[in-house]
C-alpha cells in the first residue's frame, strides 16, 4: 500500500513522542534526510535502512509512519516527493512456485525514477523467518524460506538509499535473520513509561474531550494500576471514554 504526503498528512499528522522515542525519531529523520538529498553516493557507505527492535506496542509502528510523514513534509519545498510502500505478508504471498519472489522484487523495482520511496516491512520476523529457528526447518518451508529470504537479502544489496530506504520492526530480534539484521541499521525502541504515555494521552484527547480533566485523573489511575502498559492500551482508554462521553451528551439531549 502506498501513501503520498497528502494521505499521509490525513492518517499519520499526530507526532507524540517523547524521551527515547524522540531521539531515535529524530535521528531517523536527519539520516533519511541525507541520504534523499544527496547527490553523488560513495559505495563504501553499505547503507540500506533501519531495524526497529522492541516489544509489541513500543511505538515502532507509529515512529515509522511519523519518519515518512515528517521527511515527506520538510522535502517538499525542494520538488523533492517522497511516498511510503508499507507491505504486509498478503503484498508477497501468492500460490505459485516463484510467484512470491517475484511479487517481493516487484516492490523494490518501483518505476518512478523521480520519486524517493520508504519501503516499510512491519514485524517482518512473521515474514522473513531465520533460517536456522525450528520453525523453518521443514521441508517445503525451508526450501521456500531460502528462496524468498535470498531474494531479499539482494534486493537490498542493490539499493541505492538515495532513492529508496529500507525499514522493517521486529517484536522479537532472535527471530531476524542474522543476514538481514547485519545489512541494517538497528535500533532498540524501548518500552513506554507511564509518564510518556500520560504525555501522549494530553496530544492526542479528541476535542470532544478536551478540558475533562476527570478523563486524565481516570487515565492515570488506570496506566498506575495495570501491569503492563502500553501505547495500544492508552489508546483503548481514550476510545472508551471517548464512546462513554457521545452517549452521555446522547442522554443529555
Amino acid at each position: 500500500m502506498k501513501f503520498n504526503l497528502q494521505k499521509m498528512k490525513e492518517l499519520f499528522n499526530k507526532n507524540s513522542f517523547t524521551g527515547p522515542h524522540q531521539e531515535i525519531f529524530d535521528e531517523l529523520v536527519e539520516i533519511t534526510e541525507y541520504f534523499f538529498t544527496l547527490e553523488e553516493l560513495d559505495l563504501k557507505i553499505p547503507f540500506r535502512g533501519f531495524l526497529l527492535n522492541g516489544k509489541p506496542a513500543s511505538g515502532k509502528t507509529e515512529i515509522v509512519k511519523q519518519l515518512a510523514y515528517k521527511v515527506a513534509k520538510k522535502l517538499k519545498p525542494a520538488n523533492i516527493r517522497v511516498e511510503l510502500i508499507f507491505v504486509n505478508s498478503s503484498d508477497i504471498s501468492s500460490g505459485q512456485v516463484g510467484g512470491a519472489e517475484q511479487k517481493l522484487a516487484g516492490i523494490f523495482n518501483q518505476e518512478d525514477q523521480e520519486t524517493k520511496y520508504i519501503i516499510f516491512f512491519d514485524d517482518i520476523d512473521c515474514i522473513f523467518l531465520n533460517r536456522n529457528s525450528k520453525k523453518s526447518q521443514n521441508g517445503l518451508m525451508e526450501g521456500w524460506l531460502y528462496r524468498i529470504n535470498s531474494t531479499l537479502f539482494h534486493e537490498l544489496d542493490m539499493i541505492d538509499p538515495r532513492r529508496i530506504i529500507f525499514v522493517a520492526t521486529s517484536n522479537i530480534i532472535k527471530m531476524v535473520d542474522n543476514a538481514l539484521e547485519t545489512r541494517l541499521y538497528r535500533f532498540d525502541v524501548p518500552k513506554f513509561t507511564r509518564a510518556q504515555l500520560l504525555t501522549i494521552m494530553k496530544k492526542r484527547i479528541p476535542r470532544a474531550l478536551e478540558g475533562k480533566e476527570e478523563l486524565i485523573t481516570l487515565v492515570k489511575q488506570e496506566l498506575e494500576s495495570t501491569e503492563h502498559p502500553n501505547i495500544r492500551y492508552l489508546e483503548s482508554l481514550i476510545t472508551r471514554f471517548f464512546i462513554k462521553e457521545i452517549k452521555n451528551r446522547e442522554n443529555r439531549e
